[in-house]
């Protein structure tokens, strides 16, 4: 989405910063940081992804958006900087997040709407989706998208495809390309945190031969 986005001129760059576009984010540790960054999860925020402590910032952002009914923007509006952006593989679920803040406002629409508008009509996906959203009605873009395995499939082959459906450019093919490719040496296979490579919110193998996959965090892959 972010690449349609920026095809259609509602983004400028990858490589712009995103306080240029949400410019509530310069007082966090968002500030300046390029898109490009953010998509790479090596934005250089402080956020604790660790599953297994229930103290952590994802569990805690969790229990404020869900028990505590809190929206998520409260937590994300307090996130300070632990390094400079750009030098870092970090996986933090708020990057994913911020960057449905960008969708949103550049579009003026929801995450949810964009993507039906964008893909899931588009591919004719089979059943319908849903996308648990906060107390404020906004997409947890970082998670909590629930369709059937048959249409997971269809995003799957869209990407295989290079974002082409059937002969139809649905994601431009060189951001499709790009978005696969790590291009830098701290997001290539066995540099990151799991040993894997990284790019634009896709993961690479090691010892790759052109695979790429998404993987969630309770099993989920394409």
């Amino acid at each position: 989405l972010i690449g349609i986005a920026i095809e259609k001129g509602r983004i400028d760059s990858v490589n712009d910063p995103i306080t240029n576009y949400v410019p509530e984010l310069k007082e966090t540790g968002y500030n300046n940081v390029p898109i490009k960054h953010i998509l790479q999860m090596s934005s250089g925020i402080d956020f604790d992804e660790t599953y297994y402590d229930l103290s952590s910032d994802i569990y805690v952002m969790l229990k404020k958006v869900f028990f505590f009914k809190r929206p998520i923007e409260n937590t994300i509006l307090n996130l300070k900087s632990e390094r400079p952006s750009g030098e870092y593989f970090h996986y933090a679920s708020s990057d994913s997040q911020v960057l449905g803040m960008l969708l949103s406002r550049v579009t003026d629409t929801t995450v949810a709407a964009y993507l039906e508008e964008k893909i899931w009509r588009p591919l004719g996906m089979e059943s319908h989706a849903n996308w648990n959203v906060d107390s404020a009605g906004v997409e947890l873009s970082f998670c909590c998208l629930n369709a059937t395995l048959r249409d997971y499939a269809r995003f799957g082959r869209l990407y295989l495809n290079k974002g082409d459906w059937n002969g139809v450019q649905i994601v431009p093919e060189k951001w499709a390309l790009e978005s696969v490719v790590p291009d830098q040496p701290y997001l290539q296979p066995g540099m990151t945190d799991d040993g894997w490579g990284y790019q634009y919110q896709w993961w690479i193998p090691e010892e790759p031969d052109g695979e790429f996959l998404a993987c969630g965090v309770f099993g989920q892959y394409i």
